[in-house]
């Protein structure tokens, strides 16, 4: 379903115990993972097969991919979620199925962190240029959680 501003928006029916149920679910999540000891072995003839098994590990548990971007060593992904999925499992899912299919070697781990709506076409575009952004992206540094200080709390 899409919503007034053409966000996809999900809508989940169904009754539980004779009750009613609606939920709907706007969740867009930015993640983030590197590839085994940050070594540069994503080449850029093979992002077209890498973006294609994210879109369809995506797909197979109802999240739509909304942006793939990757370097030599490390792959984003801002990601529509389902409300039936968990943001581990969706990275479980993506990360599996290009090991599996496409024989990439992940670390563990990854970032994760929503995106807000009014956000989401600024960072689709920083996904989408990840080639640009990190050259020589096994030199550089990716900002992981356990690297990235935490936000100040909200009072």
């Amino acid at each position: 379903m899409k919503s007034a501003r053409g966000l996809a928006t999900l809508v989940i029916s169904g009754r539980l115990g004779g009750m009613s149920i609606h939920s709907v679910a706007r969740l867009f999540v930015h993640c983030v993972w590197t590839t085994q000891h940050r070594v540069p072995t994503i080449e850029p003839e093979h992002d077209a097969r890498l973006h294609q098994l994210i879109s369809d590990a995506a797909a197979a548990i109802e999240c739509e991919l909304i942006a793939v971007g990757n370097a030599s060593d490390h792959v984003h992904v801002v990601v529509r979620v389902s409300a039936k999925v968990s943001i581990a499992a969706l990275a479980q899912r993506l990360k599996g199925r290009t090991s599996y299919f496409g024989g990439w070697r992940w670390q563990r781990g990854y970032f994760a962190e929503c995106i807000a709506p009014s956000d989401l076409a600024e960072k689709v575009a920083y996904v989408r240029a990840q080639r640009r952004h990190h050259p020589n992206s096994a030199e550089g540094g990716l900002l992981i959680a356990s690297d990235r200080p935490l936000p100040p709390a909200k009072p």
